[in-house]
Formats: C-alpha cells, sequence, structure tokens
C-alpha cells in the first residue's frame, strides 16, 4: 500500500494505492492514473463536479467500482442533489455505493448503468427518481436509510427484476412490501432490518408473498412469528430471526410442510417465558442458535447442532441477548 498527496488547481488528492483505486477529496480534475477501475471514497458537494472533470470521460469508460459520499459542508438545509438534468454512461460500472449525511435527491433519469450489479445507498434520501434504461441488469440492492419504501418501490417499477437477487433494507413498509410480493420471485436472500406499518396479519392473508427461489431470509426486528405465514419459501435454507414474539395464546411451529429445506435457524426471543413458544419440526435442521435458556428444550431434535447466541451480534453491532 502506497500513499501519496498532490496539489491540482489548490484542491488536495490523496492516493491511498497507487493500483487500481483512489480515495479523493475536494477535487475539482482528475489526474492520469492508468488503468485505473475503482474509485472509493469519492467526496463530492454536486455531482456536476465529477461529470465536469478534466479526462472523466477516459475515465468513465473503464471505471467498475465507484463509492461517493455527498457531504454538507456549509450545513445549508437544502437538500444536495445527484443528477438534475445530467446526462452520461457508466458502460462498465458495476457496483455503486453512495452516502449521505443529510437530506439529497438523487436523479437518475438519463444516467445509465448498462452492467450496474450492485446498488448500495446510506443515509437520508429525500427523493429518488429513476427511469427504465437507469438499471437494467441489477442484481443487488442495499438500502441502508430512514424508510426505503420510495426507493425500493422505483426500484422495482423501472428495473428488471428477473436480475434481482439479493436485497438488504433497514426498513420497509410491509404492507407496500407485501402489495408487491408476486414481483419478487427471483430474490435468493432477502435480509429486512425492520418492517414498518404492519396491518393485522389475518387481514394480509390474501396478499401471501410467494418467493420460491429465496434460500436466505433475515429479519432484524422480527416481531410476531406469525408475519412468516404471509411468506411461502418452500426452497428456504437459512433463516436469521432477531428479536421475535408470539401470542401469549399461541404456539408458533417451523414444520417441514412450509419449511421442507430448512437446515440453519436462528432465533432470539424477546419473551420472558421460561418455555419456548413455539415448536420445531423439521427433519432437515442442521444447526440451530436459539436463546440459551430454551436449548433443553430442544435436546430431542437428534443429529442437530445446537448453540446459544453468545458472540452473536446485530446489525448495530450490538451483541445479541443469550
Amino acid at each position: 500500500m502506497e500513499a501519496g498527496g498532490f496539489s491540482l488547481f489548490s484542491k488536495t488528492i490523496t492516493i491511498i494505492s497507487f493500483k487500481n483505486d483512489i480515495y479523493v477529496e475536494n477535487f475539482m480534475n482528475f489526474f492520469k492514473l492508468p488503468n485505473i477501475k475503482s474509485i472509493h471514497g469519492l467526496m463530492l458537494r454536486r455531482f456536476e463536479l465529477l461529470m465536469s472533470a478534466k479526462l472523466f470521460d477516459e475515465v468513465i469508460e473503464r471505471l467498475e467500482n465507484l463509492s461517493i459520499s455527498f457531504c454538507n459542508y456549509h450545513y445549508t438545509l437544502n437538500p444536495f442533489e445527484f443528477g438534475a438534468s445530467s446526462s452520461a454512461i457508466f458502460p462498465n460500472l458495476k457496483t455503486l455505493k453512495m452516502t449521505t449525511e443529510s437530506k439529497t435527491r438523487l436523479n437518475f433519469v438519463g444516467i445509465e448503468f448498462p452492467v450496474l450489479e450492485k446498488l448500495s445507498l446510506v443515509g437520508s434520501f429525500t427523493e429518488f427518481t429513476i427511469d427504465s434504461y437507469s438499471f437494467k441488469k441489477i442484481k443487488s440492492i442495499e438500502l441502508d436509510t430512514n424508510d426505503g419504501t420510495n426507493v425500493f418501490q422505483q426500484l422495482v417499477k423501472n428495473s428488471n427484476l428477473k436480475f434481482i437477487e439479493h436485497v438488504k433494507l433497514s426498513k420497509i413498509n410491509f404492507n407496500t412490501f407485501i402489495r408487491n410480493g408476486h414481483k419478487y420471485k427471483h430474490l435468493k436472500t432477502l435480509k429486512i432490518g425492520e418492517f414498518t406499518e404492519i396491518s393485522n396479519i389475518d387481514e394480509l392473508a390474501g396478499h401471501k408473498i410467494i418467493l420460491k427461489s429465496l434460500e436466505c431470509l433475515e429479519i432484524q426486528d422480527c416481531g410476531n412469528l406469525d408475519l412468516l405465514k404471509l411468506f411461502k419459501i418452500p426452497n428456504i435454507k437459512k433463516m436469521e430471526l432477531l428479536r421475535a414474539t408470539t401470542h401469549y395464546d399461541n404456539e408458533f411451529c417451523f414444520h417441514h410442510q412450509y419449511y421442507p429445506k430448512l437446515e440453519d435457524l436462528m432465533i432470539q426471543m424477546s419473551y420472558h417465558s421460561s418455555h419456548p413458544p413455539f415448536k420445531i419440526e423439521l427433519p432437515t435442521l442442521k444447526t440451530l442458535y436459539i436463546n440459551k435458556k430454551f436449548l433443553n428444550d430442544f435436546r430431542h431434535l437428534n443429529e442437530v447442532n445446537m448453540w446459544d447466541l453468545s458472540g452473536k451480534f446485530d446489525r448495530y453491532g450490538r451483541r445479541l441477548t443469550v
């Protein structure tokens, strides 16, 4: 790893690596760096700075990875805008990550990412606009936002869903999510931080989500386990359900009729009972992580490796209650 500093038009450019990656602060112009494929930590106030940068046309042709951080140096109340009448094609870009600490408007209309595979958005995005040409072959979506409902809806509406295999959302409106469930049939991995605005589960029974390709489901703030009754996931192999609950008069059952291929189950109950409020009838189960006080209740499961939650953490880095 080599590092160095350069002065260009009174702006500082810090090089973290001379190989394929560069880190740029307060820049106005690129300088020529042979065979650059990745730019990480690019700090911008306006996307136009990138578009007007010297040698941008040469860089954009071979760029495969781009990470942009929008920083509000002046602490203005006005949201940042990405795009907004800009026009460009990133012909080889495969991963795009955008991070903001302030309100940001993202407008991808007119900007094309024909081979982009992974989009990651972190922060607060007040608006998100794309068209059917923005992301044609996106496979992975990660939205770490206060509410990713609008962003996810736009992606679902305008992207080619047959390519989307991996989705990670910190928060999503459950009613919106389930009513679009028929569109997620190619998903292999679904990771949810928290579902918001959940209506009466019995009322949503007619809107069951059918995810025949799904192999991994993670819900960080699961809540009522009855939520799983709305998912038809016959090929699920791994489930991670944290901070789960049940109604006191209801016993949930992980049954092979509904999860015939489930091999790994991690479940943390937010429950004060001395006995687990659920049953496990899964002949395919190989590994079980569960609250320590419930371990003895499942010793009858032969050939299942059982562990408590020691050393396990949630998405915020908090140690799980064992």
